[in-house]
């Protein structure tokens, strides 16, 4: 039994210190490249209306806005 503890021992020892992270330079960073594209003009698509239940809702989507980001309210009626 008292070899079998120190055989644990030892294994975890010896993973605990394969397993130490590299310490030292990392090298130098690299230029920061460009901003994305900036898009403009009309996008076109459909889009699902579900309620909270999942269930696909049918009535009332003249009221529906999309919002995307950085741009006005669509009306989606």
């Amino acid at each position: 039994m008292q070899k079998m503890v120190l055989n644990f021992v030892i294994i975890v020892f010896a993973l605990a210190i394969c397993s130490c992270s590299k310490k030292g330079d990392t090298g130098p960073a690299g230029a920061t490249g460009p901003a994305g594209p900036a898009y403009k003009g009309a996008i076109s698509g459909h889009v699902i209306l579900n309620d909270q239940f999942g269930t696909r809702v049918y009535s009332g989507l003249g009221s529906v806005n999309i919002q995307l980001n950085g741009a006005a309210a669509v009306n989606g009626g």
